[in-house]
């Protein structure tokens, strides 16, 4: 009797453990369950916050597109700060398309750095971004006195632009849509000179974007057809030779366009929407041919770029985008074009960074005999097309130069495609 009240004593002693482990099991398992969701949403930001970083990198290159800096050396002090402005304003405008927990991320100290030559030898100019969302809200770790937490990303992208800061291997740009209007290798803003030079592929002068630039075909020939030999000079073009097809053409919304439909040659078509042929560009043979067959130069042109910029006639404000390029000349912000039509979600006054009026035509090397059809491209010149014909003496097609980029006449082993915007594309990359 005296054990079996000893050991019921016991027992009674023990009453209640079983509530007290329940309990800390609970408060370990809450304080996994709190760990794993704000260990997510923390997983969530940090993808979110390298996005923006990314997009905000991508965004900040384009600034040396856009700024001239790729086509200028050795870069000026006052062209450096332009682009440096430039880089600020197209990240500070990305930012708010790539939140993070629905909050703006912000610059951090110091940031973006912009560099000229990166450490791997290409020199291509390169900047890095790095964005902090320090007010991510937490949930369960509040409950230890955290109610926010940081996330923070880099991301580098850089301006790729052989003509003038590839040092160590040749490489030939060829962006994709390109029009058939081939534009001689003489520089009309500069006398004497040329946009490219056809042995390195440098671009000789890099204060000409931002300059307007006007245009003649060679020869008149109403009807045609044109034959050669054709003098190219200053301001001189000529028709490419092209193959047009519904598959290379470029145009999904040509049949929004019933107007241009009936401009049905090759190269008026080509010139509308784009030829689809990649051009070769750099190395020391012929690689381009001069179309001497179309009739009604410089009229077909003129039909092709209208259809293309929207306009229903030569002259301003015929239904075409417009630009300004005062800031940009003045060095105190990118040239600002303003559409003819806002396009969906663009409230009315604003400006649009691209536009159908900017183009990207194949420069061609003059030989010194004429020797046509075959030409060479060395280069590929990017304008915004204000207006065709009038108000310019004798012009067929005028506007700004948005950008040049060159290909050495040194056999390349590959080609970059600037995508059929620039010809000078940007990409990310991995921080030297």
């Amino acid at each position: 009797m005296a054990q079996n009240k000893i050991l019921v004593q016991g027992r009674r002693g023990e009453r209640g453990q079983t509530i007290a482990l329940v309990a800390v099991s609970i408060l370990s398992l809450l304080a996994m369950a709190s760990l794993a969701v704000d260990l997510v949403t923390l997983y969530v930001a940090k993808g979110q916050i390298q996005h923006a970083a990314d997009a905000a990198a991508l965004a900040g290159a384009k600034a040396f597109v856009d700024s001239g800096l790729t086509s200028n050396s050795p870069p000026s002090a006052t062209l450096q700060t332009l682009a440096t402005n430039m880089a600020n304003q197209y990240i500070n405008t990305s930012l708010p398309n790539n939140l993070v927990a629905g909050i703006v991320p912000a610059l951090a100290s110091g940031s973006p750095q912009i560099f000229l030559t990166n450490n791997g030898g290409d020199g291509n100019p390169y900047l890095t971004v790095t964005l902090t969302q320090t007010t991510l809200p937490t949930f369960f770790a509040r409950i230890w006195g955290v109610r926010f937490a940081s996330v923070s990303a880099t991301a580098s992208a850089e301006a790729y632009n052989p003509s003038k800061w590839q040092t160590t291997t040749n490489v030939s740009v060829a962006p994709m849509c390109v029009k058939p209007i081939l534009v001689s290798n003489k520089d009309p803003n500069h006398p004497g000179s040329r946009f490219v030079d056809p042995a390195t592929g440098a671009v000789v002068n890099g204060d000409e974007l931002g300059e307007q630039i006007t245009f003649r075909a060679t020869v008149r020939c109403n009807p045609g057809p044109c034959t050669p030999p054709h003098t190219a000079g200053p301001g001189k073009y000529l028709p490419a030779q092209v193959s047009f097809s519904a598959a290379n053409s470029f145009c999904p919304n040509a049949a929004s366009s019933p107007s241009c439909n009936s401009v049905a040659a090759p190269y008026q078509q080509s010139v509308q929407c784009c030829d689809g042929t990649a051009y070769a560009c750099g190395g020391t043979t012929s690689n381009a041919t001069v179309d001497t067959t179309t009739s009604g130069i410089p009229t077909a042109t003129l039909e092709g770029l209208q259809c293309a910029i929207h306009a229903s006639g030569n002259g301003l404000l015929q239904g075409q985008d417009a630009i300004d390029v005062s800031d940009f000349t003045s060095n105190t912000g990118p040239m600002q074009i303003t559409p003819a039509t806002e396009p969906s979600g663009v409230s009315a006054g604003s400006y649009v960074n691209t536009s159908n009026s900017i183009m990207t035509f194949p420069i061609f090397e003059p030989n010194p005999n004429n020797n046509l059809p075959a030409v060479t491209v060395v280069g590929f010149l990017q304008m915004f097309v204000k207006q065709t014909g009038p108000p310019p003496p004798g012009a067929d097609f005028d506007g700004y130069i948005v950008n040049v980029v060159g290909c050495s006449n040194a056999n390349p082993s590959s080609a970059v495609s600037g995508g059929g915007i620039s010809p000078v594309p940007v990409r990310l990359i991995t921080p030297p």
